[in-house]
């Protein structure tokens, strides 16, 4: 195919766009009135008479036709309104050569369900036909990617005219929303790349699309790219009739050389000539151009003849290289496949060398000399004479570059300074320099010792590394790099996990809000740094008790499996945090199913070993725990410790965090001696690196406590339980659900201790601020109403306490712990023994309690 026939088919395409919408009639006399060439006639007649004889379907008899309006001109829609298979054709949404596209809805059934339909301009007459039809089908439903229309169903009318209900996509076409958000040009290389990604999964199914244009990309509000009409092209291509039909199963602007052509089997080439040609009308606003050689014009070619400067300047150098090799005229000078091109694209978003440069380079000096054999030796002095300014250019280019790396070198570098610092030394010092001190002046060994006990001096290294370099360094960074967004964003992620690490939740809210702010606005809502932080803001919500929504943390998960797919670790990563709220929730067997599910996809991509493997199993130890699982919770952290051992220092947070949770689970199982000398080692070194406020420090107080109080030694648990709730109280506040447990557990030592009113006071108290709060229902909370159920009967109001561990009973049902079952059905037993005049209530619930107490009974109790 010449340049000639090419610019025909060009505009005859373009024509028939036009022309397709209008009655059959009023096409003829439209086309009668224009002033085209024979050759761009031949071929626009040829497009429509091949769409108007395609589908008995698509003309179908007048007396079907909804009765919905329709414009002047236009063709009354016979299928509006009907149902074809399980489908009901509803609205038309959009109508070319080749297909018609309906939105719809399924029919029948136990749900709803909507899917844009769409019709192919062909008619399948064979039973050969029918069984490609369906094989293709079955190919098609293969493709799942978060990036691809999904294939929902597909069937074959009675005339023979294929149909495909696919996923109704609400969006936007890629050039026309690049260009109402204004995006930058790195903006849109990364939608062009999960466009890439798309195609890259379908070319390893030997799925070839064919037909990649900006209209078959939408994208949506969140700025996730979809791909629509994989595999249309190749339905409508094959030969179904026995005979060569014409078809327009491409189009020109987008379509590759051999495609255009028709002279060579078709492969994955075409989509990465494709996909280059769609970044170039991304980039450029303007549809590939090709010189006399049939090879690219570069793309800051394009820009520059376009009246853009700036964008030309952009461009040239990888960008150019990059089109370049992705639209090359022969296919084998192309990229291997859409995952090189993304790989390149990937390259160039983080300033890295890129591959097809020096391909791209050989290959222009190649074309160059086989064209101009006689001139090679005048290229070659034009080349060396040109060489001092090439290299001028390229290392302007090359310094940009490095200074952008070097800026972004220079912020990870003070981001890891940051994270250095170590609180627990900076406090090893004050406390060294106060001792000296009190030393100089004289006093008593033991009186400094007491005196300085007193002081949390871990505290004031953290108060000292906030106010004299965490708050300069956001300062720093709001200031000097507000025209660095991208680096600005880094270091403010950075800075807000330092401050989330150091429990200072309310510095870090409002930067971690501006990070994630940023990095959604420079690099794109579903970019990896920005759902990287965005699982950070979810952890920050759940972490400071601010709390998180269902909604949004449902909205969380669904980004990820949106941009980046199931497959992907960061998704993973977002389903631990999903199931971690379902789990603060008290939803347990939500929470375990995803967490396994998370757990079974990390251990697949990075091993047993990784530290957040690691960590999610201690998670799941910890859900184990709180179901009341004791034995597999003990087994399973047991497990964890020692890999988390393997891989961390033994005073780390993960290591102590897992000791704790093992404690724990020893103690519920009678070994209170291990589990109190685990408890105080967690205690100590949480007091040695965090300081005595840090709440990771007063749960490990707390726990000792609850160890205190399991022996029933209630006057030791007391001090302990003070402690840790006042402390609580001073960094997190009154109503926070870390103090408010703790206030919980203040009842339960006073409720030990007989103090029956007072824990009643502590206990309704904390349960009403939980309430008010709308705080998801756990174990704690169910323990705290049964002993609120317990204060209340040891002053003689029966009635009130049985409606106290009422609540607790309807709790632990809620939540699923048998364990909490059984003591809220033992405190009921107890309630009803002392007084004669309950013995049927008695006698019901101690049935429910044997129930529970069966072996086999699988914790559900009678009614």
């Amino acid at each position: 195919m010449d340049a000639t026939e090419r610019d025909q088919w060009r505009e005859a395409d373009r024509l028939f766009d036009a022309l397709i919408e209008l009655a059959p009639d009023a096409r003829s006399r439209r086309v009668a009135t224009l002033d085209i060439s024979a050759g761009v006639r031949d071929k626009l007649e040829a497009l429509l008479r091949r769409a108007g004889e395609a589908s008995p379907l698509l003309d179908s008899d007048a007396a079907l036709v909804s009765a919905l309006p329709l414009p002047d001109g236009c063709a009354a829609d016979p299928l509006l309104g009907r149902n074809l298979g399980d489908w009901h054709l509803l609205e038309l949404l959009g109508r070319g050569g080749m297909a018609v596209v309906y939105r719809a809805e399924r029919v029948g059934g136990d749900y709803r369900q909507q899917a844009a339909v769409k019709v192919l301009s062909l008619v399948l007459r064979s039973q050969d036909d029918h069984a490609r039809f369906r094989r293709e089908r079955r190919i098609l439903a293969q493709l799942q990617h978060p990036h691809i229309a999904r294939l929902l169903d597909g069937g074959i009318a009675a005339d023979g005219t294929p149909y495909l209900a696919m996923s109704l996509i609400e969006g936007e076409r890629i050039d026309a929303w690049c260009e109402h958000h204004q995006l930058d040009i790195p903006a849109r290389v990364r939608l062009l790349h999960q466009v890439c990604g798309a195609v890259a999964h379908a070319n390893r199914l030997l799925v070839v699309h064919r037909d990649i244009k900006p209209a078959n990309i939408l994208v949506d509000d969140d700025g996730s790219a979809c791909l629509l009409d994989f595999g249309i092209a190749r339905l409508l291509d094959g030969d179904t009739t026995g005979e060569a039909t014409l078809t327009r199963a491409f189009t020109p602007d987008y379509a590759a050389p051999e495609q255009r052509a028709g002279d060579v089997p078709l492969s994955t080439a075409v989509d990465v000539y494709g996909l280059g040609a769609v970044l170039h009308r991304l980039l450029t606003g303007q549809s590939p151009r090709l010189d006399a050689a049939g090879d690219p014009v570069p793309a800051s070619q394009v820009a520059a003849a376009a009246g853009n400067p700036l964008a030309a300047h952009a461009l040239r150098g990888d960008l150019d290289a990059i089109l370049a090799q992705a639209m090359a005229r022969e296919p084998q000078a192309r990229y291997a496949g859409a995952d090189a091109l993304a790989m390149d694209l990937h390259a160039w978003l983080y300033h890295r060398p890129i591959q097809a440069r020096r391909a791209s380079l050989r290959g222009r000096v190649a074309r160059l000399v086989r064209r101009n054999p006689g001139a090679s030796a005048l290229a070659a002095l034009c080349l060396v004479l040109g060489l001092g300014g090439i290299v001028a250019v390229l290392l302007g280019q090359q310094q940009v570059r490095e200074q952008a790396l070097e800026l972004q070198t220079v912020v990870d570098f003070q981001s890891s300074m940051l994270r250095s610092v170590e609180p627990a030394q900076v406090g090893a010092r004050i406390h060294a320099a106060l001792d000296a001190a009190l030393a100089d002046v004289g006093l008593d060994p033991e009186l400094r010792r007491r005196a300085i006990g007193q002081i949390d001096t871990v505290g004031l290294a953290i108060d000292s590394l906030d106010e004299g370099m965490l708050r300069r360094a956001v300062d720093a960074a709001r200031r000097n790099l507000a025209d660095q967004p991208r680096v600005q964003a880094r270091l403010l992620q950075s800075l807000a996990s330092i401050y989330i690490d150091l429990n200072r939740f309310d510095q870090a809210a409002p930067i971690q809000r501006e990070a994630l702010d940023l990095f959604h606005r420079t690099v794109g809502p579903g970019d990896p740094l920005t759902l990287a932080s965005l699982r950070e803001q979810v952890d920050l919500g759940m972490r400071s008790g601010q709390g998180i929504d269902e909604a949004a943390i449902e909205d969380m998960l669904a980004r990820h499996r949106r941009h980046l797919g199931d497959d992907s670790f960061d998704t993973a990563l977002a389903r631990g945090l999903f199931a971690r709220w379902h789990m603060d929730a008290g939803n347990l067997p939500r929470a375990e199913a995803e967490l396994r599910a998370a757990l079974a996809r990390m251990e697949a991509l990075r091993g047993s070993e990784d530290p957040n493997v690691v960590g999610e199993r201690a998670v799941l130890g910890q859900l184990l725990l709180n179901a009341g699982r004791n034995d597999q919770a003990a087994e399973l952290l047991q497990q964890a410790l020692a890999a988390a051992r393997r891989i961390h220092d033994a005073q780390s947070a993960s290591v102590l965090s897992i000791l704790s949770n093992l404690a724990t689970a020893l103690a519920r199982q009678g070994r209170l001696d291990e589990a109190e000398a685990m408890h105080a080692e967690v205690f100590q070194a949480y007091r040695a690196s965090l300081g005595a406020r840090h709440p990771r420090t007063l749960i490990a107080l707390n726990n000792l406590a609850a160890d205190a109080r399991k022996r029933g030694d209630y006057a030791a648990a007391l001090p302990l339980q003070e402690q840790a709730r006042a402390g609580m109280i001073e960094v997190l506040g009154a109503e926070h659900p870390l103090s408010l447990r703790m206030q919980m557990s203040l009842g339960e030592v006073r409720l030990g201790l007989g103090e029956a009113t007072i824990a009643a006071g502590f206990l309704a108290e904390a349960l009403a601020a939980w309430e008010r709060l709308a705080l998801s229902p756990s174990p704690p909370i169910a323990r705290a109403q049964r002993h609120l159920g317990q204060a209340l009967q040891a002053q003689g109001r029966v009635e009130d306490a049985a409606g106290a561990m009422q609540a607790s009973w309807d709790t632990a049902n809620a939540i699923g712990s048998r364990e909490e079952q059984r003591a809220t059905a033992a405190a009921f037993v107890a309630l009803y023994a002392s007084a004669p005049e309950n013995a049927e209530p008695h006698a019901r619930w101690l049935a429910r309690l044997d129930a529970l107490d069966a072996p086999d009974s699988g914790g559900t109790p009678p009614p």
